[in-house]
């Protein structure tokens, strides 16, 4: 109907759609710059979009702001995580293993997310990696706790037993040091 296009025209670039339309066509023609305030704006008009809010994160990366699109990318995680969409979750968080890959926050989470998946072995290893962190940085007593979440998620394996055996002896634990490595 007519009265229906003109008030498209009238409101052409309120919709966060049109938004990111434009901002596609800036992208594509290499006018990043430009397309980032569009994007920004489809954001802030429908906050609970995650794919805009991919899309922003990325254009930050590409324009150079890892802070920016680190957040963007943690948001959209989350939301998708609320919402149970784990495996866009997984996707998110890979992404923010590439660009923030010493980040422990990040580690915890694709642990709990592993963990939440059923994929066990992954969600240790990811806890191991966060133990060792904690170990070279001297944060003993940290690193003790991620052990007991590795012994929880998976009491037979062995290297989280004897980590937190190690961890025990360095802290002067001498008796569950013991116990820790018998059971490993």
């Amino acid at each position: 109907e007519i009265p229906e296009v003109i008030e498209h025209i009238r409101n052409k670039g309120a919709s966060d759609t049109d938004l990111i339309e434009r901002a596609d066509k800036l992208i594509q023609e290499g006018e990043l710059v430009d397309a980032l305030p569009l994007l920004q704006k489809a954001v802030q008009l429908d906050p609970k979009h995650e794919i805009s809010r991919c899309r922003l994160a990325a254009l930050y990366l590409e324009l150079g702001d890892k802070e920016s699109g680190y957040r963007e990318y943690m948001t959209a995680a989350e939301q998708y995580g609320v919402r149970g969409e784990l495996d866009l979750t997984l996707s998110i968080y890979n992404i923010l293993v590439i660009i923030s890959p010493d980040d422990v926050k990040v580690r915890k989470q694709l642990s709990y997310l592993f963990s939440r998946l059923g994929r066990q072995d992954e969600a240790v290893a990811q806890l191991k990696w966060v133990v060792d962190r904690h170990i070279r940085k001297g944060e003993f007593q940290e690193a003790a706790h991620m052990c007991d979440k590795m012994i929880e998620l998976c009491p037979e394996y062995p290297d989280s037993h004897r980590i937190l055996g190690e961890i025990l002896l360095k802290q002067g634990n001498y008796f569950e040091a013991v116990e820790k490595l018998r059971t490993a």
